[in-house]
């Protein structure tokens, strides 16, 4: 497992034993001279979602439903291939509406981020002919995530 102490003391994995894939997603994306996230202020969302899915189509790090207990794991294959909405924010509070990224439309993940420290936001899985999503809060366990971070991969049992 761990050695004692946390390697990334902003991931309080005791407080956030679950984080969805968007805050995944800023762990793993590059920062900026000052130290933020490229996702979140730049909005380079692609090179993290992508490490983030190659991860989880090698069997690395699980998504699972967690808008229920006990927690759905979700199998890869389901994942695989499918388009991602990326977080997106308007600055004078204009709707921004993306006509291919639809519910009913196309089979999509829809990923949110809303820069809040004490509630995240969730990701839902939306499949094409239907409204309301398949799949309402998708997220992967903070302790895979870290393992991943710092080169140590949970195998069998220790895994979540």
């Amino acid at each position: 497992m761990f050695e004692r102490g946390n390697p990334f003391p902003w991931l309080d994995q005791r407080k956030y034993p679950w984080i969805s894939l968007t805050n995944a997603a800023v762990y793993l994306s590059r920062r900026d001279s000052s130290g933020r996230s490229r996702a979140v202020y730049q909005h380079e969302w692609e090179p993290p979602f992508s490490l983030l899915f190659e991860w989880i189509d090698a069997d690395m790090i699980l998504v699972h439903e967690c808008s229920k207990h006990p927690f759905e794991p979700i199998r890869k294959e389901e994942l695989a291939g499918i388009p991602i909405r990326f977080p997106s924010y308007t600055l004078e509070g204009r709707l921004e509406v993306d006509p291919v990224f639809q519910p009913g439309r196309i089979t999509y993940i829809e990923c949110h981020h809303n820069l809040s420290r004490f509630k995240q936001a969730q990701d839902r899985y939306y499949v094409e002919g239907q409204c309301e999503p398949r799949w309402h809060d998708l997220k992967v366990a903070s302790e895979q995530l870290v393992a991943l971070l710092t080169g140590r991969l949970l195998r069998g049992d220790e895994a979540a």
